[in-house]
C-alpha cells in the first residue's frame, strides 16, 4: 500500500459476494437430500459438485479459483506474499491486487482499476466499497497530496477499552512506569481475563501501535503465571492507549 500512495494511485476496495460457491469441487463429496427436495425417495443421496460454506475444503477451493482467474488476466502472484499479485507492462507494475479471504484491494491507475474490476466481475458478483477507509479492523487514512497514510484502530481501541470498563478511565503518558512500583495492588475476588486483554493489546501492536511492543512483551512472559499486579500493568497500557489514540 505504501508503494500505491508514493505513486498516487488509487487504493479501492472490493468484497466478493458469496466468494466460497465458485470453486468446483475436484474431489468425491457426498451429501442426504436437502429439506424439500427430495428425488426418488429419502433413501438417496446426491454428490455435491459446488463448494458450499462449511466444507473445510471451501477457503482453499476459492482461494485457487481466484487465482487461475487472475493469472488468465495476466497477473503475477508474488513469492513472497501469496495474497499479492503484480500486473506488469514491460517489466513495470502498473497494478497491485492484494486478496484476503473475499477481501479485493486494487492498486493502480483508475482507469486501469476499472477495467481490471470489469473483467473480475465477469465471473464473480462484486461490491464495489469506493476508496479504502476501513480494513480488517485497521482505518486507513491517505493524504494523496502529502503522499502519507496512516494506521489508526481508534474504533478496536474504544471497544477495548469498553469491554474491560476501562472507557472512563485516566490516561497516562507512557505504557510502562518509569521503575516498577512498591505499592501495593489490592488482589480482587474477580476474574481476571488477563490472557484475554494481553491478546486485545497485541493485535493493536502488530496492526498499528509498535509504541506498545515493549509493553506488551513484558506482558506476554507472565501469560504462564499472572496474578493481580499483571493485571494492574496490563491496565495501565489501556490507559496509554486512551490518552494516545485520536
Amino acid at each position: 500500500m505504501y508503494f500505491a500512495v508514493h505513486r498516487d494511485w488509487e487504493v479501492l476496495q472490493y468484497d466478493v459476494k458469496t466468494a466460497l460457491l465458485y470453486g468446483e469441487l475436484d474431489e468425491l463429496i457426498y451429501m442426504e437430500q436437502p429439506p424439500g427436495f427430495q428425488v426418488d425417495g429419502p433413501g438417496f443421496i446426491c454428490r455435491l459438485l459446488k463448494s458450499l460454506y462449511g466444507l473445510k475444503q471451501a477457503p482453499n477451493i476459492w482461494n485457487k479459483t481466484l487465482h487461475a482467474k487472475l493469472l488468465a488476466m495476466g497477473f503475477e502472484r508474488t513469492e513472497s506474499d501469496y495474497g499479492l499479485y503484480m500486473l506488469k507492462e514491460e517489466n513495470e507494475v502498473k497494478l497491485l491486487l492484494t486478496v484476503y479471504v473475499d477481501d479485493l484491494l486494487l492498486m493502480g491507475p483508475r482507469d486501469l482499476c476499472t477495467k481490471v474490476a470489469t473483467s473480475l466481475q465477469e465471473t464473480f458478483e462484486l461490491t464495489t466499497m469506493g476508496n479504502i477507509t476501513y480494513l480488517l479492523g485497521v482505518e486507513i487514512l491517505i493524504n494523496r497530496p502529502r503522499r502519507e497514510i496512516v494506521y489508526c484502530q481508534r474504533q478496536y481501541v474504544h471497544e477495548v477499552l469498553k469491554r474491560f470498563h476501562m472507557e472512563n478511565c485516566n490516561g497516562c503518558a507512557t505504557p510502562e512506569a518509569v521503575s516498577e512500583s512498591t505499592a501495593v495492588v489490592p488482589p480482587t475476588s474477580d476474574y481476571l481475563s488477563y490472557r484475554e486483554l494481553v491478546g486485545a493489546i497485541q493485535y493493536v501492536v502488530g496492526a498499528s501501535r509498535p509504541d506498545i511492543a515493549h509493553a506488551t512483551r513484558h506482558l506476554g512472559k507472565y501469560l504462564p503465571c499472572y496474578d493481580h499486579t499483571h493485571y494492574a500493568q496490563a491496565k495501565r497500557v489501556l490507559r496509554y492507549l486512551k490518552a494516545t489514540t485520536y
